[in-house]
């Protein structure tokens, strides 16, 4: 029913004067149900009322009363990595006490954005907290870097080799803590559903005309 769903703004009167409105939200468990009034552009047609279940949800941005264009639910983007992609955890050491470290930060900011966009703050997944930096991290010689989804962290150990500092890392699959059962693999097939500035990442997405 998913199908029908998106089917609805790809009509030329849907383009012309239809719209999607998020009017209600509601949390049970993992899940989410998102209701949608939505206006078919099409003349003496009533508002349509619509409800999307997101079933076994991960991570979302919702924004209620916002109006939005179309849907889209796809199976590749950045923000399905940390579900999709195996855990690594990268280490480093070096003994060279000349190194420019601000000008290391510069490269993995370059190349943090360069794969992510603006979809994940640059300090989401450096070994860092207050007190203690990326400058300090790697001003120490030798720790944990980063850990997070495969594409990302081997961009950021491609950047440290360039200088010279040593590195390796370790793979794992990603978990999620649920409390009766403990730590469960992810399954590795999340999907995203974006509507305007909001989206929802999930397991299953499942729709219905109320």
């Amino acid at each position: 029913m998913i199908e029908k769903l998106l089917e609805i703004h790809e009509t030329s009167e849907f383009d012309c004067n239809g719209y999607i409105e998020l009017v209600a939200i509601e949390k049970i468990d993992t899940s989410l149900y998102l209701r949608f009034h939505i206006c078919t552009g099409m003349d003496n047609e009533p508002i349509q009322l619509w409800k999307i279940a997101c079933s076994e949800s991960r991570t979302y941005q919702i924004k209620l009363g916002e109006y939005c264009e179309h849907f889209e639910l796809l199976q590749d983007h950045v923000l399905l990595w940390s579900y999709n992609q195996p855990k690594l955890s990268l280490t480093f050491s070096h003994r060279n006490l000349e190194l420019d470290i601000h000008h290391i930060i510069g490269r993995l900011h370059e190349k943090h954005f360069s794969l992510v966009d603006k979809w994940i703050p640059f300090d989401s997944y450096f070994n860092i907290y207050k007190h203690f930096s990326l400058a300090k991290l790697i001003s120490s010689g030798h720790g944990k870097l980063a850990e997070g989804a495969e594409k990302i962290i081997l961009g950021y150990q491609e950047v440290i080799d360039e200088f010279g500092i040593n590195s390796f890392y370790l793979s794992s699959t990603p978990k999620l803590w649920v409390d009766d059962k403990g730590w469960i693999d992810e399954k590795g097939n999340a999907q995203i559903l974006m509507f305007g500035s909001s989206y929802v990442v999930a397991y299953k997405f499942t729709a219905h005309k109320i």
